[in-house]
This record gives structure tokens, sequence and C-alpha cells, in this order.
């Protein structure tokens, strides 16, 4: 297949791999036993498939105990559809999941990652501050150290080619 396919290919994988947000879901894990609740939301088609990654998260009790609480000790748990929600993006869905954070506040709500909305210029901003903070640490130092070390070492190589190959464009 010709250059120009595979492209077209690596596009058609992209496209399909996409996000529909209009399939988006608010969805809650909540125990009878204790007054647990994890709310969350997707946007995949099968809701079913992603209560399923939550018991196989909660199969590692130390990772359990930490994102869902009490949830999963007993097997009184349920999983519910608060509401189909379909929307435009990521960030909408987000914000619906955070207003039901709040509505459901007198639950203990367990989640340790409640979405929190930011537009996409304060989010770019924060981005940055927490890139410049990281990179003036050690870690950060030796990891642009590494990065740059990559760098030189693809230039040269580039280079080096460019010297055994270019009797040939002659």
């Amino acid at each position: 297949m010709c250059a120009f396919g595979r492209k077209v290919f690596n596009v058609y994988k992209y496209i399909t791999k996409m996000t529909n947000y209009q399939l988006g879901k608010i969805y809650r894990l909540y125990n009878d036993d204790c007054n647990d609740t994890y709310i969350g939301s997707s946007a995949q088609i099968n809701i079913n498939r992603r209560f399923h990654r939550h018991r196989e998260f909660a199969r590692d009790k130390e990772l359990s105990k930490r994102r869902y609480g009490k949830i999963f000790d007993t097997p009184n748990y349920h999983f519910e559809v608060i509401e189909e929600y379909p929307c435009n993006s990521r960030k909408e869905l987000f914000e619906r999941e955070r207003y039901w954070t709040k509505v459901l506040d007198g639950c203990n709500i367990v989640n340790k990652n409640i979405p929190i909305c930011y537009n996409d210029e304060e989010r770019v901003k924060r981005m940055r501050e927490q890139q410049k903070k990281y990179f003036q640490t050690p870690k950060g130092i030796a990891a642009r150290n590494r990065s740059y070390e990559k760098y030189k070492l693809k230039m040269n190589l580039l280079k080096t080619h460019y010297e055994l190959t270019s009797h040939l464009l002659k």
C-alpha cells in the first residue's frame, strides 16, 4: 500500500477512536450497608463495560480502599446511571459530573479526583506553571537533560546518514 494509503488508514484509526460525547452518562456506584457513593461519567456505548472496569480495579484491595472507600467491601453494591447527558465535550461531561457531586452531597462521596472545570486558557496556563516548577526540580532537570541528549543523538544520526547517502543524490 502506498504512503498516502497508510496515512488515510492511520487517520481512519484515529477517527474511530474519537469519543462521542453525545453518548455521555453520569453514573454512581454505592453500597446499601455504608453510605459511600462514587460518582463518575462515561461516554462509552456500553456503560456496563465501565462498571466492569471499576470491579476489576476493586480486586486490588489497597487501590480499592483509596478509590472506592467501602463500596465493594460487601456484596450489596449497586451501579446505576443517574442521567443520560448528551454533550459536546469532555469539559461539559465533567461539569455535569461535578454538578451531581454537589447534588448528592448528603451521601459520603468517596471520589478522590472530582473533576475541576477550567476553561482551556486557564488549563494551559496552569499546566505551563506546573511544567516550569517541575523543570526546576532535580528530577525535572535530569529529564530535560535526557531529552536533550536524545535530541543530540538523533541529530548526529541524521547528519551521519546524510553524509553517507549524499553522494547517492547527485
